[in-house]
């Protein structure tokens, strides 16, 4: 039940590890598909406007990289970009003036270097103003630093995030967050968590795309529940339907007639397991089932439960 963004070049992949190896279960957050291990490309085309606010607010003037060194020391720095000048970037417009502008920061020129991304095109000619993608560089080899854009600010402008994967996993996986490297001997530091009260990753959630750049139409206000996003392919978490049946003799009993069990997260049309249940006599003398059938049964609406 929590959303998360994968900023990185490799894809996220985890394992619930439950036991048999064949109920482990996988989840994935797909890779940036807008970047390289060192490069990142941004997705959005000029003319570009910093001069307003991004979704929460903040002043769309600095882009925020992290940056970590040595990734075993498991540890990220924020620098924040805006060029020497003050309004640098403020006042950029073109892809050539937002290179100019990161290139002059006296924190960023030192670790990266921008670029537009394809200086001749086919035939040696330029691409058009209205074409030139800004292309960022780490100036280091990727086994010694890696690198992420931080959501929001002069990133809603730019989007180098646009293609990055964007993926609904169980709370578990939250041990995989950027900064969740110290509190867990085994993450892997790969997915940045979203927040949905906060109004920059909702509208992260809410544009995500695949990597064609198709829409995945997620909706930020809609989350689901662990057992939900199991779908159904765990067959050690199940849920069952029970419904009894009242006798009346000396006493009324209740005895369970029926029992519908399927995986947790199953939906109408998936494969469930009818429990029939016969008995012999009145609940006086007989509580026990004389008969037990396990039959094969589809799923309705009416054999959904929730915890």
């Amino acid at each position: 039940m929590s959303w998360f963004q994968n900023p990185f070049f490799e894809e996220y992949l985890g394992n619930w590890v439950l036991g048999d190896r064949q109920y482990s279960l996988t989840f994935k957050c797909p890779r940036n598909a807008g970047r390289g291990e060192s490069i990142v490309v941004s997705w959005n085309l000029p003319a570009y406007d910093f001069t307003g606010n991004d979704a929460d607010g903040n002043p769309e003037s600095s882009l925020r990289i992290c940056t970590a060194f040595n990734t075993n020391i498991r540890q990220w720095a924020e620098m924040n970009v805006t060029g020497t000048a003050p309004t640098l970037l403020l006042n950029a417009t073109t892809a050539d003036e937002v290179v100019a502008a990161l290139n002059s920061d006296v924190t960023f020129a030192p670790m990266f270097t921008a670029s537009i991304q394809s200086e001749t095109g086919e035939g040696g000619i330029a691409p058009p103003v209205g074409n030139r993608r800004v292309m960022i560089r780490s100036n280091f080899d990727p086994t010694r630093m890696k690198f992420y854009i931080v959501n929001g600010r002069a990133e809603e402008v730019l989007g180098f995030n646009a293609r990055a994967g964007v993926a609904e996993l169980p709370t578990y996986f939250s041990r995989h967050g950027v900064n969740e490297w110290d509190d867990f001997d085994d993450s892997t530091g790969m997915m940045v968590p979203l927040d949905t009260g906060n109004a920059v990753d909702s509208a992260v959630i809410n544009d995500a795309v695949n990597f064609r750049g198709i829409a995945l139409n997620f909706d930020s206000t809609v989350t689901q529940d662990d057992y939900q996003l199991l779908e159904g392919r765990s067959g050690i978490f199940n849920f069952q339907k029970i419904t009894l049946t009242s006798t009346t003799g000396a006493l009324t009993i209740e005895r369970i007639e029926e029992i519908i069990e399927y995986p947790a997260g199953a939906v109408v049309g998936d494969l469930g397991r009818k429990i029939t249940y016969a008995y012999a006599g009145n609940a006086d003398t007989n509580l026990q089932p004389t008969q037990t059938t396990e039959e094969p049964y589809t799923l309705t609406v009416g054999d959904l439960v929730t915890p």
